[in-house]
């Protein structure tokens, strides 16, 4: 994907070939049980209810007057590995731009399979010309239960609040294209404690 089609979604569906930063410290998270070694995440609070097996990708279906979320399968615990950066150390540009940072996840085998089947459907909802709809849409959400996607004609404001704002929604990304790397890049910008405890390890 070009830059400026990086920067014109919230979540970017692309091929990340760059390591993070050496480690150079940890930060703890007392009361969470989790801990992360990257150096962005250095005196970062880590929350436990932000950890990466409470994030799961949704489709959006129409529902009654507007759209709601359904479950993909996919969920952040069959991601083979994650890790958080600025989008210079994942798209080699020279500058970083003010909190511009990602998480990475890496999904192998059927999850990335399931990746890119999902992001295929999304894509392909895209038309030239037309306005884009929620069905080229990716909904990330913590925490999100089934009986909040009963209720989501009532708690939609709420859930739809980003994590840091006390709502459930990481990103909303349109797909512009389907992914065949198996990584899925996620958008968190300044919230560096959902970022670092998403990329965070139990002690």
């Amino acid at each position: 994907m070009r830059l400026n089609a990086l920067l014109a979604i919230a979540v970017l569906l692309v091929a990340c070939t760059n390591s993070t930063a050496t480690v150079v410290t940890s930060s703890p998270g007392a009361s969470s049980g989790l801990v992360s070694n990257n150096p962005i995440c250095r005196g970062v609070h880590l929350s436990a209810d932000r950890q990466l097996k409470y994030l799961a990708v949704y489709a959006w279906q129409p529902f009654e007057n507007g759209y709601r979320p359904v479950a993909t399968g996919l969920t952040g615990s069959m991601a083979a590995s994650s890790r958080i950066a600025p989008l210079s150390q994942l798209e080699r540009i020279a500058n970083d731009f003010a909190n511009d940072n990602y998480v990475v996840l890496e999904f192998t085998g059927d999850s990335a399979t399931l990746l890119h089947d999902i992001t295929k459907k999304a894509a392909a909802s895209m038309r030239v010309g037309q306005p884009v709809t929620p069905d080229a849409d990716i909904g990330i959400f913590l925490g999100l239960t089934d009986s909040d996607i009963a209720a989501w004609q009532s708690l939609e404001p709420a859930l739809m609040k980003p994590v840091a704002s006390g709502g459930k929604l990481v990103s909303n990304a349109t797909v512009v294209e389907a992914v065949t790397t198996g990584e899925l890049m996620i958008f968190v910008g300044p919230d560096l404690e959902t970022g670092c405890s998403l990329t965070a390890t139990s002690l």
